[in-house]
């Protein structure tokens, strides 16, 4: 059930996305590991980290790792990265 939509409008929009995104997914995570990659090559300002040895809530499994890239993202991320800003 990769993505399930009842249409295609949300899959559609992901092009449209200016604002700097991180996709992060376990590499574990085996439902949700194609949905994370199609986002991310989608998304034109997409960044994907795949954390290895982690399932579906690395953000509580793999902690330090997580906050790690998520800090790293909003560090490389500057005000009026997005379109408008």
């Amino acid at each position: 059930h990769l993505m399930t939509q009842q249409d295609s409008h949300v899959l559609e929009s992901l092009g449209s996305i200016v604002s700097p995104v991180l996709v992060i997914v376990g590499g574990d995570d085996e439902p949700f590991l194609a949905g994370a990659h199609y986002m991310a090559e989608k998304i034109p300002s997409a960044t994907l980290e795949v954390i290895d040895g982690a399932q579906h809530a690395p953000n509580i499994t793999h902690a330090d790792q997580f906050n790690e890239l998520v800090i790293g993202f909003l560090r490389q991320v500057e005000p009026g990265d997005a379109e408008g800003a």
